[in-house]
């Protein structure tokens, strides 16, 4: 008898007078016009797969904020579900490109790096971070993808949202005088902050492995437009959006926020519950009692992790009359 038919399966017809083996060629993807790939044994390690088997595994991805200045740190998060009625293990994160017209710096590896174990029905959150850099109205985002059993089996590669490089308000590079990041900072320590502050991030780390977060500011102008930075006119914001970053951290969390205004008084307190790397607090500008009572000059926001007493990042922006 001829060899069997490559990718067909053999049945027994019976006629008048006996039978006989006929090979019927296996359905065939209508797309790639190739034979589907079969599903690998689960719990096997991957080198015994030849064809890495796609699905199984579905990955969505999120970039925080959506608007940043050229420079700025942003946070990617991937979520990996597993779609399959089976335990999946050894759940892996790829590596993420950039899409987009600004450019990015190498993304830090994903935290963690590996999911041991992801049982039907459940999820798992891998975390990066990147610094964007490019012009305004330039844009960015991030693709990724997963896999699992030893690269048996891959996801198919998902798209993030997409983010704008806004504009950075005030001229040259900050320097943050001391007296700009201590309680009651104004006068002259508010001209200074005013001159010379434009960057939007400042980082207060502890050791390697600890929690430590970034301070942007977004204002949103009356006119519904938004400007990255550190100096604002008081007059002209609507609102101003207070994004914190925040790296090491998993499991549930309070972030308790802490507005000053420049003779030192405290403003305003947000306590806010978060789980993920980047909160965003909003605060009212236009119609409150920051224009009624022209509290501009230098503010200070300090950042603090929990029941904290020490705050983990402190950042000053400045409100001017114009």
């Amino acid at each position: 008898m001829s060899a069997a038919v490559r990718g067909a399966r053999v049945r027994e017809s019976r006629q008048q007078g006996g039978s006989q083996l006929v090979a019927e060629p296996e359905a065939v993807d209508n797309e790639s016009g190739q034979m589907p790939a079969p599903s690998p044994r689960v719990g096997t390690k991957g080198p015994s797969a030849k064809t890495p088997f796609v699905g199984d595994l579905d990955v969505a991805l999120r970039v925080t904020p959506d608007h940043v200045v050229s420079g700025m740190h942003v946070q990617v998060e991937m979520t990996v579900t597993n779609t399959s009625p089976h335990r999946l293990t050894n759940v892996t994160p790829s590596a993420l490109r950039l899409v987009g017209t600004a450019t990015s710096s190498a993304t830090s590896e994903p935290r963690p790096a590996v999911q041991p174990v992801l049982e039907p029905g459940e999820s798992a959150s891998f975390s990066s971070t990147a610094t964007v850099t490019g012009w305004e109205g330039q844009t960015y985002a991030f693709s990724g993808s997963a896999s699992a059993e030893w690269d048996a089996i891959v996801a198919r590669r998902a798209v993030s949202n997409r983010g704008t490089l806004l504009k950075l308000e005030g001229p040259g590079q900050p320097k943050y005088p001391d007296e700009s990041r201590t309680v009651g900072a104004s006068g002259a320590a508010a001209e200074d902050a005013a001159g010379t502050a434009a960057a939007s991030t400042v980082a207060v780390s502890a050791a390697v492995g600890n929690p430590s977060a970034t301070l942007q500011f977004v204002g949103v102008n009356l006119d519904g437009t938004l400007t990255g930075g550190v100096q604002f006119g008081g007059t002209l914001l609507q609102d101003l959006r207070i994004l914190a970053g925040w790296d090491n951290v998993s499991g549930g969390h309070i972030q308790r926020l802490d507005l000053y205004l420049p003779d030192g008084a405290l403003y305003q307190r947000f306590s806010t519950s978060f789980a993920h790397a980047a909160v965003e607090t909003e605060l009212q500008v236009n119609g409150s009692w920051i224009t009624q009572h022209a509290l501009f000059g230098s503010w200070r926001v300090e950042l603090y992790l929990d029941d904290a007493r020490t705050p983990i990042a402190s950042e000053v922006f400045v409100l001017t009359p114009g």
